[in-house]
């Protein structure tokens, strides 16, 4: 058997629970980066009537809203 002492076995307890918290950090920011939702060319909408959320045209800033048909204006920000 492997002779440790207390300092020992903490001093190993403690750095494999440091190295497992590092792996799973450098997963979860790959795991972000591969499924992060890219819009694209599409502006994401919010009809002021019935607060459905839908995508419209980046190049138009007038849609109707594919719920209750009404009139949505996107305002560009800065």
């Amino acid at each position: 058997m492997i002779g440790i002492d207390f300092y020992g076995g903490f001093v190993l307890y403690l750095g494999i629970w440091l190295v497992t918290i590092f792996i799973l950090w450098i997963r979860e920011l790959r795991r972000l980066r591969l499924y992060d939702l890219k819009v694209g060319k599409n502006e994401l909408c919010k009809c002021s009537n019935c607060h459905y959320n839908f995508l419209m045209n980046n190049n138009s800033n007038i849609s109707r809203c594919p719920r209750c048909n009404a009139m949505c204006i996107l305002r560009k920000r800065r």
